[in-house]
């Protein structure tokens, strides 16, 4: 009798974790001195059992391997994009059939979306506002990172309150797709997909308190979905500008309260991280150590300004860099007429 050895590709290939029954169903692991725990999922195609391992509980789902696989590469991607996502840990299975295992750690402190909601009466309140900020909040920073999800809903996302906060995290990965950025397009179905589900996440909320007088609200609070993302997009797409002579510690200060007003204190920081240091470090090596960087940011958003009257279009801040640095931070009088489009 052939043995069909199990094809692993484990990040921490313990003994713990190379003694599991890999070769086996899922749905065929006994205890054998192990401990499963039953904690709630949403709706799943697939199947999902939880194991407490001795570095802490682990989630395991099956479904094909080529999306096993190609799973555990996009999660490994929002990893390293530090992205909020369950982290993997690897993909097992047998390679003679086509079904293999996804390994993820199960996110600490986190709820699903009943659970969160279950603490409070249904309907219009305070922490479904903040859960409806969160998934707004999620699908803004993974299209900045050019991840389209293609199934973004409330039972694909975990919740973890944060202060006064709630930070949502994406848990599934199948239909997500990796992208250099996104077209408008590609955001606004990402988003429609969101704002139907979200609906009628609600109103199966709403049907299991039998309140058939929420359903209404349910879609109501779902389009609201839309309006957060739009506005945060926005916040975050523009570029600040400051006035001359003014500090701009005020203008960013500004911003990142307008960010928390909308629920998002991370993307602010994001925004430093991503664009205005990075500009500053470009610009420092231009105007020199007598130089003034934060002023030279003001050129170039002001350079912004003049190609996109010209272009009749936003042209993007990186294309206003260019063209200050190629002018060798002549100005924005000159540096907005580099490049400019007929």
């Amino acid at each position: 009798m052939t043995t069909t050895l199990p094809r692993l590709r484990l990040r921490e290939p313990t003994p713990e974790l190379l003694d599991l029954p890999w070769e086996e169903p899922l749905a065929e692991w006994t205890a054998d001195g192990r401990i499963f725990r039953t904690l709630p999922v949403g709706p799943s195609r697939h199947l999902v059992r939880f194991l407490v391992t001795e570095r802490g509980l682990i989630a395991l789902k099956e479904e094909p391997a080529a999306i096993a696989d190609r799973e555990y590469d996009i999660l490994r991607h929002l990893e390293d994009a530090g992205l909020p996502a369950v982290i993997p840990m690897g993909v097992a299975g047998d390679p003679s059939s086509d079904a293999a295992i996804l390994v993820t750690r199960y996110l600490p402190n986190s709820l699903q979306y009943r659970l969160l909601l279950s603490r409070v009466p249904p309907g219009p309140a305070y922490l479904r506002d903040q859960l409806l900020d969160a998934m707004a909040g999620l699908l803004v920073e993974l299209h900045r990172a050019g991840v389209y999800w293609g199934d973004c809903s409330l039972a694909n996302t975990l919740f973890r309150r944060d202060g006064n906060l709630v930070q949502a995290y994406l848990v599934d990965a199948e239909t997500a797709e990796l992208h250099p950025s996104l077209s408008d397009g590609q955001r606004a179905y990402d988003l429609e997909v969101l704002v139907e589900n979200v609906a009628y996440g609600l109103a199966d909320l709403a049907a299991m308190h039998d309140r058939a007088d929420l359903v209404d609200d349910a879609f109501e609070a779902a389009e609201s979905v839309r309006d957060r993302y739009l506005r945060l997009w926005e916040e975050l797409a523009a570029a600040i500008e400051v006035p001359a002579g003014q500090d701009e510690r005020f203008e960013i200060a500004a911003r990142n309260r307008r960010l928390n007003d909308l629920g998002f204190a991370v993307a602010a920081a994001r925004w430093l991280a991503d664009v205005y240091e990075p500009a500053l470090g470009r610009l420092s090596a231009v105007v020199g150590p007598g130089g003034d960087a934060v002023q030279a940011y003001c050129d170039v958003l002001e350079t912004k300004w003049l190609q996109s009257e010209q272009a009749r279009r936003d042209v993007g801040l990186e294309r206003a860099l260019e063209a200050y640095l190629t002018s060798g931070a002549a100005g924005p009088e000159i540096s907005g007429a580099i490049g400019a489009l007929p």
